[in-house]
């Protein structure tokens, strides 16, 4: 019997069926888990966006104007974090809100009240950055009380697709004034300021921030008065988007007093909007770029009045109504924001590690196990098979049959790759194979005997 089971060992293809049985256990266990993994790497991945860009467009106004001033603090905070801000000069904010429309600017400076929303735009708003008053400067011996006071007169309301003519004119109509009743001029910056101290014109409106290098002039000018707004409380009511501000007597200038009383003021407020097109992490730049800018306060803003969610004409992002309510995240209050973008979209990744492979840890041993116990009992079925074929055998060459059939059984068990911790099946199984071996073949010699 030893001949055959030797002739056994050298079939060929043996090693390789024993090969592909054990690849095909480690396949049918591992590979349910490997093709969860990939489904779910698949899904989470559409919801990954890319990586974010090193440059973004911002559309400001005119190179005189605060909007253009800021925007070069911008583009210092965010060249620090390696991103390049290009700024875009304009003709105010009725161009920067087009050129938005358009998707050739990324983020645009606009002044509230201007922007008339239109449903499922995709344009939204960061927040509000500081007050911009309303400033109607006339000249010193014109006596100009009330803006009816206007009627006849020649007035510059601002370039046009500018924020000052878009708020000017309809304050204007309201008190009568129109291009019927006085002589009203496109003239802007500072070819305004320059016809108002000539006297070729009797008063000009302005909207820009106080720090506008432009009305710092204008407003220590002694041939040049600001108007103050006597009826603003009314003027607020009626136009939602602006704000009633006072400007201190001396606040300009404490050694010339100037102004030399309060003046009332009416303000709108500059706000920061982006096109939806904007990389997330470019927002959450942005937002603390505006914090760090706009967060100390100024003439008009105490300290963390803005970035503000008020004041806005477009929907505020969602990232910048978490960021108004929580403040920064914790990965973006002490990490570069680029580092935090990775974290962020590396823990989008682990999702599908998190939900789908923690589970099938529980999962794998129990099913391996189950795939073990299972390729055992196969030859424990088949050693039932041969010492039934012994028993019921008839001739020589069908217990020899039978015999070698067993001996391949021994050499499949013994080269089966078990881990340590299924040593003992494997074993016991040998032991088995060993015992049917010596009790079948006291059983043939037996028979032979008869």
């Amino acid at each position: 019997m030893a001949g055959t089971g030797d002739a056994a060992r050298t079939q060929p293809g043996l090693l390789k069926r024993i090969l592909r049985s054990t690849w095909t256990t480690k396949l049918l266990v591992i590979g349910p888990a490997l093709a969860l993994l990939i489904a779910g790497f698949s899904i989470t991945g559409k919801f990954i966006q890319p990586a974010p860009p090193d440059h973004l467009t911002i559309a400001t106004g005119g190179t005189s104007g605060a909007y253009y001033a800021f925007a070069q603090k911008y583009k210092e905070t965010l060249a620090r974090e390696g991103v390049e801000l290009r700024v875009l000069s304009t003709s105010g904010s009725i161009q920067n809100l087009e050129l938005l429309r358009a998707g050739k600017v990324d983020a645009a400076f606009l002044q509230s009240g201007v922007a008339d929303a239109k449903p499922d735009e995709p344009i939204f708003s960061l927040g509000s950055l500081y007050f911009e008053p309303l400033w109607v400067f006339y000249r010193a011996e014109t006596p100009i009380e009330t803006l009816r006071n206007l009627k006849g007169r020649r007035i510059a309301v601002g370039g046009i697709g500018s924020g000052t003519r878009a708020a000017a004119e309809p304050l204007l109509a309201r008190n009568g004034v129109t291009r019927e009743t006085a002589s009203i001029v496109d003239l802007a910056g500072d070819a305004a300021a320059d016809a108002l101290r000539k006297g070729e014109i009797d008063a000009a409106f302005y909207v820009a921030s106080a720090e506008a290098p432009l009305i710092a002039s204008l407003l220590r000018d002694p041939n040049v008065q600001l108007l103050s707004f006597r009826r603003a409380e009314a003027y607020t009511r009626r136009y939602l988007h602006m704000s009633k501000i006072t400007l201190p007597r001396g606040m300009v200038n404490f050694e010339e007093d100037t102004p030399h009383e309060d003046k009332t003021l009416l303000a709108a407020a500059a706000t920061l909007v982006i096109h939806d097109d904007l990389h997330p992490a470019l927002r959450t730049l942005l937002l603390r770029a505006m914090t760090e800018i706009h967060g100390p306060g100024g003439l008009f803003e105490k300290a963390g009045d803005f970035p503000s969610a008020k004041f806005v004409d477009f929907p505020l992002s969602d990232k910048a109504r978490r960021y108004m309510q929580d403040g920064p995240s914790i990965l973006d209050r002490y990490l570069p924001y680029w580092v935090a973008d990775m974290i962020v979209r590396l823990s989008i990744l682990l999702l599908p590690l998190i939900t789908i492979l923690l589970p099938l840890m529980r999962f794998l041993p129990p099913l391996y196990r189950w795939r073990m116990r299972a390729r055992i009992m196969r030859w424990y079925k088949e050693m039932v098979r041969i010492e039934e074929q012994v028993r019921t055998a008839h001739t020589p060459e069908e217990r020899a049959r039978a015999f070698a059939r067993l001996e391949e059984i021994d050499d499949e068990v013994s080269e089966f790759s078990v881990p340590v911790g299924y040593r003992d099946m494997h074993y016991n199984l040998r032991f088995h194979i060993d015992l049917l071996r010596n009790t079948l073949h006291r059983k043939d010699d037996a028979a032979a005997r008869a």
